[in-house]
């Protein structure tokens, strides 16, 4: 397996907590910390800034809790991924959290292994190479054949002329 880097950003409104999972990850050589908020408000201005591959989101903040700041990062870099971190293990937590569009759910304070797995199963998500589709017409002789095509997404009448839509590596 190739050896891949994970850039994260840490929101938590205690700066014991923010220093702890900071000094964790620098035990780890392709973990880098790109930065840390106290805020929702402000995690999600740092990850529209710097584009982490990893939030580390706290689900009580006061001004932004974790559920709606991860939303809204969501929205707006589909591609980062968020791991929520809440001193209670509430299924119910855990439920919005993931209806939110978090990755993970780890309950505080989390053990470092515990950490560092979910910040690469979280990471890894983004990395993933990115199709591109290729749009293609499509002839009557080629339409009886569509059944053996490989990778065939849809077929798109424009006007009058009938095309496919397959991936295509980037």
């Amino acid at each position: 397996m190739a050896n891949e880097n994970y850039t994260i950003i840490i929101v938590d409104d205690i700066a014991e907590t923010r220093d702890n999972l900071s000094k964790l990850s620098q035990f780890e050589s392709d973990i880098e910390v790109l930065g840390v908020a106290r805020t929702g408000r402000e995690g999600i201005k740092l990850a529209k800034d710097v584009e982490p591959d990893v939030v580390l989101m706290d689900i009580n903040m006061p001004d932004i809790d974790g559920i709606k700041a991860t939303e809204i990062i969501q929205e707006k870099n589909p591609a980062t991924q968020i791991v929520i971190l809440s001193v209670q293990g509430d299924a119910n937590y855990m439920r919005r959290a993931m209806l939110a569009g978090a990755r993970d759910f780890l309950t505080k304070p989390p053990k470092a292994d515990e950490l560092v797995s979910a910040i690469h199963r979280a990471g890894k998500k983004p990395t993933k190479k990115k199709k591109k589709f290729l749009y293609q017409p499509l002839s009557r002789r080629n339409l009886r054949n569509l059944d053996k095509w490989e990778g065939v997404r849809n077929l798109v009448l424009v006007g009058r002329s009938l095309l496919f839509i397959a991936p295509k590596e980037a």
